[in-house]
């Protein structure tokens, strides 16, 4: 999932026509190796079990889609001036939103939800979903989706390496 910046940066050549230099891409795919491999040095021969193809394929899809979201936030935000960056989240996440119900109500899930939920526990996530993503679209329409993507791949450098150090093995 760390690897969102190399579909961002070949879909962004693909649907927006940037370019990107060969340093921006070399840079691009150390940094995603890096983060990988930093990621699982701790996971490695703990384990011993294989990857399911079926489970890096949803993967793959999933990172796809989230990097076909930024770009197609980036375009919004770029190509129609009047748009803020709520508008972008009530259409981007409305709209999965509404997929994901539709996904819920026809699987049945629908009737499992538990009697009580935790409210608070609901609200401090959204409010602080909300303040990131908010962040993370003011990054996408100051610098662009690649840039903003690099942001959040270095936030989670700096959460892995803080783990580190914070908890040390």
């Amino acid at each position: 999932k760390s690897c969102k910046l190399l579909p961002t940066m070949a879909l962004g050549g693909l649907l927006l026509r940037k370019r990107y230099s060969r340093y921006d891409q070399l840079a691009a795919v150390l940094l995603c190796a890096g983060l990988v491999g930093f990621t699982l040095a701790d996971a490695a021969g703990k384990s011993g079990r294989v990857s399911s193809p079926l489970g890096v394929g949803v993967l793959l899809f999933a990172v796809s889609c989230d990097a076909v979201q930024v770009l197609l936030s980036e375009r919004m935000l770029k190509g129609w001036a009047h748009l803020t960056p709520m508008h972008v989240m009530l259409y981007t996440n409305g709209f999965a939103f509404l997929a994901v119900l539709g996904g819920i109500w026809i699987t049945g899930e629908l009737e499992v939800v538990p009697p009580s939920l935790p409210w608070l526990d609901l609200i401090v996530y959204g409010a602080t979903s909300f303040f990131g993503v908010t962040c993370f679209m003011g990054l996408t329409r100051l610098w662009g989706a690649t840039a903003a993507v690099v942001a959040t791949n270095a936030r989670k450098i700096l959460t892995v390496v803080l783990s580190f150090i914070i908890f040390p093995k």
